[in-house]
């Protein structure tokens, strides 16, 4: 509950009194209730769940908000009006939909020109099968820029997850979508995931072994994966250690750079055809402190 308040209080920093719009609501809590209000908010929701919209109905009914503020559906595809809200927020929703560009147009399309939309997205690769895009917070941002928004505020924390990290975004809407975003969403249950100890990897070199992860530690270190299904994607973990992996599967081969100042999971898409494949460290990144590869594991095609 308190992670919630945290990022209702951190939108409304941002948000204007006025209507606003709560995309995948969910269950809500008394406390998040009387802020939202206490902050002037005409509140509306909608949720795809009709047991959680019934829950948080008559939770703000206590305060007043007339029952039809409130409807079950997707975050694609919206029953209201256009430029009906000043404010829309949303948090760990976006991420289910089955068409982003959609949802991101719909968003655009209530929201009021000058308007103001906050959203709080996972970053990077989880196992959830319901997260559907695996993407970074330049993805995400370039995402609402393209979809007729300017960013306003990007943040990056630790507030639904002991071990993962969120992103925060405002955003000021602008106009109409210049070019829907490209996306494609990733059923994950058309995969396999084969962990990092499996015996279809072999390491040589320098390494250390963890429950979660091996680590190519430095060049010269090595990474081969000989399993007997057909590979999609190496999965990894990108930190402020990790340098450039140099990626070899039959005649390809190329440099993947893994840092970054954020850690998170994150995939390697490999070619299709990919068999066996071979991963090394290649070099540092000019920010970065070494030159290591985090392996987690690698999806293959069931």
């Amino acid at each position: 509950m308190q992670c919630y308040l945290y990022r209702w209080r951190e939108a409304l920093n941002f948000f204007r009194p006025g209507v606003l719009l709560d995309i995948g609501g969910g269950y809500s809590y008394t406390v998040v209730a009387e802020e939202i209000l206490a902050h002037r908010q005409d509140y509306w929701y909608i949720d795809i769940d009709p047991s959680a919209m019934a829950e948080t109905r008559a939770l703000f009914g206590q305060y007043g908000v007339p029952a039809d503020h409130f409807s079950t559906g997707a975050n694609h595809a919206f029953g209201f009006t256009s430029d009906q809200f000043d404010n829309v927020f949303s948090s760990h929703c976006i991420e289910h939909s089955s068409d982003l560009a959609s949802t991101l147009s719909e968003i655009n399309r209530v929201l009021k020109t000058g308007g103001t939309f906050c959203m709080a997205v996972p970053i990077g690769y989880d196992e959830a099968d319901e997260h559907l895009y695996v993407m970074g917070p330049d993805d995400w941002i370039r995402a609402l820029e393209v979809s007729g928004f300017e960013v306003l505020s990007v943040n990056i924390g630790k507030v639904y997850a002991d071990w993962a990290h969120d992103l925060f975004i405002a955003a000021r809407k602008t106009g109409p979508v210049d070019s829907p975003f490209d996306a494609s969403p990733f059923d994950k249950s058309h995969y396999h995931f084969v962990g990092h100890d499996d015996p279809s990897f072999e390491y040589s070199g320098p390494v250390q072994r963890s429950g979660f992860c091996t680590v190519l530690l430095e060049p010269g270190a090595r990474m081969r994966w000989f399993g007997k299904g057909r590979p999609h994607m190496l999965i990894v973990r990108r930190h402020g250690w990790s340098g450039l992996a140099r990626i070899k599967c039959a005649d390809d081969q190329w440099d993947a750079d893994q840092y970054s100042s954020i850690p998170m999971n994150d995939s390697i898409l490999l070619p299709a055809g990919t068999g066996e494949f071979e991963v090394t460290p290649c070099r540092a990144h000019r920010h970065g402190q070494a030159a290591q590869v985090t392996i987690l594991g690698v999806l293959t095609h069931r």
